[in-house]
């Protein structure tokens, strides 16, 4: 299963019967003198600054870089201007109006327009390239698992792919929007919908590692963390053959929530393959009760202020009503067993000897998001248990960096989902800077 880059991508739709036509006398002065006088209050600015600020604006990616374009500049969004980027990231119904833009501003009302139409058509092959391993769920000790491959239609120089591991009960098709935000920040996107566990069956886990036993597996051997595990090199197969990629093709590994000890386990696995690893609002993190029991309840706890949560914010987005209702087919197919195996794996998994290990160890990267509002794994649980992983790595981090991040603004657990746009700004902002630890946490402050 071959791939081409380029051809996957080629606008299905000419922008030219989409947008009014632009006349180059809107780029002159005089209009260059209106568009500072009229939405940034400081004359003093040149034609050569608007020259400038275009500059910047052709080199957004994504809708909401646009918005950050236009207020670092001190620019007010009007509110149909606002409600027109929101629409070009999915975020609210109907199709973008750009003749307000344009009637101003041509160049930015052009660009969002390109970024609109990619947007679609990275949908369209995101739904396309799905594969599906072990399709007989009966055989092996893993369920089926599937996995979508998205190439990015503007390649970073040498970045590494991304490999997305989802969260409990979500996988590849709540996950469609984040992929292409993903893709389009310049990153090659495989993400996986994660095989089921298999505890009990007679070819199970506990089989499984009976004949496959290692000692770099330092995450709890329950069926979820190997179904989750073996998911990931399951991804890189895709990825390497669907590209024809060579095999020893490295990877940034981004473990969200469940699979946060799947990646890391990986990581173990095979260390050869993994760039960078990054954690969002994941497991095992704050399991601080001392019995299984307590943390089981803890975890139920917590699960039902997030649900309440998830029912205030309502699902206001067109991002938000995908994730959802991606959730809700995910689990028609696969059934509601799974939910309790979760549930104990969470209480069970503890992830400060993994992090210890692939940091000294294997010399991986690790950085932890976190979401300021999550209620199912809270910041006041998560940073201690993390500080005592900081304490115990010690002077190790100098060569091989660990950073935990905080993301403020209402960053809930499934805002990977709601806010697309953001999440992948924040994981280019980390696979960017990790690695130049002063740096870190300055350059995440900077994303809203």
């Amino acid at each position: 299963m071959e791939l081409g880059r380029k051809e996957s991508f080629d606008t299905a739709v000419s922008l030219t019967e989409n947008v009014p036509e632009v006349q180059t006398s809107a780029f002159e002065y005089a209009v260059t003198k209106e568009f500072w006088t009229d939405l940034k209050p400081h004359e003093q600015h040149t034609e050569k600054d608007y020259e400038v600020f275009l500059s910047q604006i052709q080199n957004c990616r994504l809708p909401l870089e646009i918005t950050n374009t236009l207020k670092a500049w001190d620019i007010d969004i009007p509110e149909d201007w606002q409600q027109t980027i929101d629409q070009a990231s999915l975020d609210v119904d109907g199709t973008p109006d750009v003749s307000a833009m344009m009637r101003l501003l041509p160049g930015v009302g052009l660009r969002l327009f390109e970024i609109y139409e990619e947007t679609l058509e990275l949908k369209k092959q995101v739904k396309q390239n799905t594969f599906v391993f072990n399709s007989d769920n009966n055989a092996g000790p893993f369920g089926a698992c599937e996995t979508r491959l998205l190439p990015a239609p503007n390649k970073k120089p040498d970045a590494n792919p991304m490999l997305v591991m989802p969260g409990c009960l979500t996988g590849a098709i709540s996950l469609e929007n984040t992929a292409v935000a993903v893709a389009q920040s310049g990153y090659d996107v495989v993400s996986c919908d994660t095989s089921a566990p298999k505890w009990l069956s007679p070819h199970g886990s506990r089989k499984y590692h009976k004949n496959n036993d290692t000692k770099d597996w330092s995450t709890p051997r329950t069926a979820v963390n190997t179904a989750y595990t073996k998911s990931v090199e399951y991804a890189m197969k895709t990825y390497e053959e669907g590209l024809n990629m060579p095999a020893d093709q490295k990877y940034n590994l981004l473990g969200y929530s469940t699979s946060a000890a799947a990646v890391l386990q990986a990581a173990l696995l095979n260390p050869e393959k993994v760039d960078k690893i990054l954690l969002l609002a994941p497991i095992g993190t704050t399991n601080t009760n001392e019995t299984f029991v307590g943390n089981v309840l803890k975890i139920l706890i917590n699960a039902a202020k997030h649900s309440y949560q998830n029912v205030k914010l309502g699902e206001k987005t067109q991002n938000a009503r995908e994730y959802f209702t991606g959730y809700i087919d995910r689990q028609k197919i696969r059934g509601w067993s799974e939910v309790p195996r979760i549930i104990g794996n969470a209480a069970l998994t503890d992830l400060t000897e993994a992090i210890y290990q692939v940091v000294v160890e294997k010399g991986i990267p690790v950085g932890v998001i976190l979401g300021d509002e999550d209620e199912l794994f809270p910041v006041k649980d998560s940073v201690p248990m993390l500080e005592t992983v900081d304490e115990k790595l010690g002077d190790a981090t100098a060569d091989t960096p660990f950073e935990v991040v905080e993301l403020d603004g209402g960053y809930t657990h499934n805002h990977i989902g709601r806010d697309p746009d953001r999440t992948a700004l924040v994981l280019e902002g980390a696979l960017t800077a990790l690695g130049r630890t002063t740096k870190y946490d300055k350059t995440l402050a900077g994303t809203p």
